[in-house]
């Protein structure tokens, strides 16, 4: 019974700091409804947007959450572990208008657009992994846009949201056979600090090995390596950020003069 009390808690807590830090991007969580028993709970979500154009392009989500009182969890994927709450994450789609439903349907190929899998710790952590599944979309019969998966997963404080994560996704390719762009796999971590306002403090490192670039004007493919790193830190009153995008091993057939690398830099202070 304590530790339902505590997790009810938590969700309210966790929806409060969150729609405090997307206050100004146009996003909302609410709590619809939340049940309460001896060995567990579960808790409905929505997401709401005030942007029209996401507004109708999403709707609302509405987001369940099952959740396993501790201390101890069997099973899961993980074995034994130990913790305040196990939640288990899903879309609800059953919610959505018959349309979506089945659009949702055809890109997931019948799996539910995403898991995710949280263990809320003792100490105010809370380590999750999320799994998106492989998803195809098309037009007229052709694909337009194919992802093979992403995975993330992480540690995260609850009450000032430091942590880390790490995201991996799968060969992604967008657009017409004649003309698309391949990203055959992406690594990204992300070292969170602190938070100001919806300004994550902290550093991002994304790798993206061989992309390739399609267009009717080249024989074949252009391909390079493409870096992105991001370091946000607070000095005094000041937010610094500093961006780096970056490519190399750059090979374009047909143009043997072409460079080999590129790189392109940012610092912004406000």
């Amino acid at each position: 019974w304590y530790i339902g009390q505590q997790t009810e808690t938590l969700v309210k807590d966790q929806m409060a700091k969150s729609n405090e830090l997307l206050a100004k991007s146009g996003v909302k969580q609410e709590l619809v409804s939340y049940e309460k028993g001896l060995t567990g709970s579960k808790a409905i979500t929505k997401i709401k947007f005030d942007n029209p154009m996401l507004a109708e392009s999403f709707g609302d989500l509405q987001i369940v959450n099952e959740i396993q009182n501790g201390p101890i969890f069997f099973g899961g994927g993980s074995g034994i572990s130990t913790g305040l709450s196990r939640w288990r994450t899903t879309l609800d789609t059953q919610v959505l208008p018959a349309e979506t439903q089945q659009k949702i349907k055809e890109i997931f190929e019948g799996r539910p657009p995403f898991e995710a899998s949280t263990i809320v710790g003792f100490g105010n952590t809370a380590s999750y992994v999320i799994n998106v599944n492989p998803a195809i979309v098309k037009e007229n019969g052709e694909t337009v846009l194919s992802v093979a998966g992403v995975t993330a997963e992480g540690v995260s404080d609850t009450q000032d949201f430091t942590g880390t994560m790490h995201l991996q996704m799968g060969k992604l390719v967008a657009g017409s056979a004649a003309e698309n762009l391949t990203i055959p796999a992406l690594d990204a971590k992300a070292d969170v600090k602190g938070m100001i306002a919806t300004q994550m403090l902290g550093t991002v490192d994304i790798k993206a090995p061989q992309v390739a670039i399609q267009t009717a004007g080249l024989p074949e493919p252009a391909t390079f390596d493409a870096s992105i790193q991001t370091d946000t830190q607070q000095q005094n009153n000041d937010v610094n950020s500093k961006l780096a995008l970056k490519a190399d091993n750059i090979n374009i057939k047909g143009l043997p003069n072409s460079l080999t690398s590129a790189s392109y830099t940012v610092d912004m202070q406000g």
